[in-house]
């Protein structure tokens, strides 16, 4: 379709529910480490990409390699307890084949690390609706910085205004808006936008059952 919209797709919470079991994850890791934390806490500091997390619940002085080898230890956690559970929100399949009918540029871009994306989408036979992929190791700054949303659009060789964000976030939220991108929030997590944020929502939904790609032509 000439002049298509991008669309830029978080993975974690907005093409999964996998938020739940990426907390528990850091409950059982923090708990054989002697730490008690509340999944609200957990919740609140499980944001960026994955060494920052590590330090927020572990401390900042800890080394880089302690570092890399708990993040792996709970990814590895993550997915071991994630994998009976992995399917894709209802209408999910249905609304990218559209969008990829309808010849609209989709890319991914979200805080995972390459092994959890190949676990998600090749346990789910994505891969191949998404033009580009941008991860963990793509970027500086995790969420609510901007920076995997631009490089995203990058990709899609589409300017901002004409790129869609799908995030489930309060983090990504930001990023979106920050980048100067519209946002379908998949309110997995949330139950709705920060104050202040609404202007950059075009729309709230709990999945994708009874939203099409072709309502949101003509509004990036």
């Amino acid at each position: 379709m000439k002049n298509a919209p991008g669309f830029i797709f978080d993975m974690d919470g907005t093409l999964v529910d996998s938020m739940p079991f990426h907390t528990r994850s850091w409950q059982l890791l923090l708990a054989e480490r002697g730490v008690q934390m509340s999944v609200g806490e957990i919740e609140r500091r499980n944001h960026g990409i994955l060494p920052e997390v590590v330090r927020k619940m572990l401390g900042a002085n800890l080394s880089d390699a302690e570092v890399t080898a708990i993040g792996e230890q709970k990814e590895a956690l993550f997915r071991q307890i994630f994998g009976p559970h992995l399917q894709l929100l209802p209408g999910c399949r249905a609304f990218l084949e559209a969008a990829g009918q309808l010849g609209i540029p989709m890319a991914l871009a979200t805080m995972a690390n390459q092994v959890n994306v190949g676990f998600t989408l090749d346990g789910l036979g994505m891969r191949g609706y998404f033009k580009i992929l941008v991860g963990e190791e793509d970027v500086q700054q995790g969420k609510p910085s901007p920076e995997v949303f631009l490089k995203a659009a990058q990709g899609l060789q589409r300017s901002p205004e004409e790129c869609i964000v799908f995030e489930d976030s309060h983090s990504g939220l930001q990023a979106a808006q920050r980048a100067g991108m519209k946002v379908v929030l998949i309110n997995t997590s949330l139950e709705s936008p920060l104050p202040g944020s609404s202007a950059a929502v075009h729309l709230c939904a709990k999945n994708y059952l009874g939203i099409t790609p072709d309502q949101f032509i003509g509004n990036s």
